[in-house]
């Protein structure tokens, strides 16, 4: 066990994909889960398969985006359960698409679902998480893709969730709650039927993975979770861990490019270029080359030329160059 054992999580989106991934996975650790949904029937799916693993689990169907809802939600869990220690905000119901495209309503779906979800349960959920509670938010890596095309109103929407989950770490910290984003990649349902619908696609994006594999979610995202939350990270707040396929140490490691990250986001509708993708990492590779090859250190900063002293040659505004007046 992993130090979980008889606490309770609260997880969003729980009734497939990485929230129900994320569920087995505390599951294993002995964490009762409230699984909240919108789809009766996969939440109810996904606590047989808890319950199978010997712990408490009950199905709450509700829309999060209805925030009015929420604190009621979080008092019921704590009724039922006796206690709340983990919640996890994973679910998402915006839209995905150009933004010439996109509607009023279907870009402030996002926000509803995400940012606002999450910032009015975690406030429902702070009196019962002081003094050991750990909050999880999933983000995205589209927030920091050099193309985000058709991701716009996804990673605006989980580019507030992660600022709110740093603000949450920080003012909270006092009160003995952490709070921590995952940013994964993971084979969702919609990523799954994305794959059947364009293989040729799907085994290019596959050939760029450094692992050759999409993570699992039970068995990589969930996993990642258990680790998180577990002692052994208990020092670690307002982080944003990137479980995906080996990319992620570019994106923790690389001083040129900051903000880049390989690969495609969370989700399968990206319109990505692969020949992109793989000629800019060709030219930073290049270029690495280059600087190896003089010398200089791959990514080094070039340093400035010492200036001469005043009077030495050329560099002397006032005094003429052999220091004499009028002389040739």
């Amino acid at each position: 066990m992993n130090g979980l054992k008889g606490k309770v999580a609260l997880i969003t989106g729980a009734g497939q994909g990485v929230g129900e991934g994320i569920a087995l996975a505390l599951a294993t650790e002995g964490v009762d889960v409230a699984v909240v949904g919108r789809t009766l029937a996969k939440l109810e799916s996904t606590c047989e398969a808890l319950r199978a693993r010997g712990v408490r689990a009950a199905p709450y169907e509700i829309d999060v985006s209805d925030t009015t809802s929420l604190p009621g939600l979080v008092e019921k869990i704590v009724e039922d359960f006796g206690r709340l220690d983990i919640p996890v905000n994973n679910a998402y119901a915006g839209s995905y698409g150009p933004l010439l495209d996109m509607s009023d309503d279907d870009f402030r779906k996002g926000f509803d679902s995400a940012p606002f979800a999450a910032f009015t349960l975690m406030k429902a959920c702070h009196p019962h998480l002081r003094g050991g509670g750990s909050i999880v938010n999933l983000v995205t890596s589209a927030m920091v893709r050099w193309d985000p095309t058709t991701y716009g109103a996804y990673a605006a929407a989980k580019s507030a969730l992660r600022s709110l989950t740093g603000t949450v770490a920080v003012e909270w910290a006092p009160d003995g709650i952490r709070a921590n984003s995952i940013a994964p990649h993971a084979l969702s349902p919609a990523l799954a039927g994305w794959a059947k619908a364009r293989p040729e696609e799907a085994e290019a994006f596959v050939a760029s993975i450094p692992m050759r594999r999409i993570g699992d979610p039970e068995a990589d995202i969930g996993r990642a979770v258990v680790a998180l939350l577990g002692p052994d990270l208990g020092y670690l707040t307002g982080a944003t861990i990137p479980p995906r396929r080996g990319t992620g140490v570019l994106r923790l490691m690389g001083t040129r490019w900051p903000n880049r990250v390989y690969g495609v986001g969370d989700e399968p509708d990206a319109r990505v270029s692969l020949a992109n993708e793989r000629t800019l990492l060709a030219r930073v590779r290049t270029a690495d080359r280059a600087r190896a090859g003089r010398g200089r250190r791959p990514n080094a900063v070039p340093r400035a030329r010492p200036r001469r002293a005043a009077g030495r040659g050329r560099s002397d505004p006032v005094r003429p160059r052999h220091g004499r007046l009028g002389r040739p």
